[in-house]
């Protein structure tokens, strides 16, 4: 099952391409002698459609210090073991109710 913010978050970027797209058809009905005056708009959501794009496209590289620092934002099942006891990454540590890897 997929999250809502994993379905809001690929369609962010093409909301912000909509918004730039409608500040691209209203900057050539604005017939003014300073360019840079009248597209002042239009290059403020051109550059924010380009960095949330890049920012979508990084985010799960974040995942290893979403789960260090907020285990249960992701999974809800890593706040549910027996001991309490978590590790850095969210998991039950080996004081929990499964038993060792050993090797033999």
């Amino acid at each position: 099952m997929y999250s809502p913010l994993s379905l809001f978050l690929p369609n962010s970027v093409c909301i912000v391409s909509l918004v730039r797209v409608f500040y691209l058809y209203a900057s050539e009905n604005v017939f003014q002698s300073d360019i840079t005056f009248s597209t002042g708009n239009l290059t403020y959501w051109t550059a924010l459609e380009v960095h949330t794009a890049i920012v979508i496209a990084c985010v799960m590289t974040l995942k290893p210090l979403i789960v260090r620092f907020f285990p249960g934002f992701l999974d809800p099942r890593a706040n549910n073991n027996s001991s309490g006891e978590q590790g850095a990454t969210g998991e039950p540590t080996a004081a929990s109710s499964e038993p060792p890897l050993t090797g033999g």
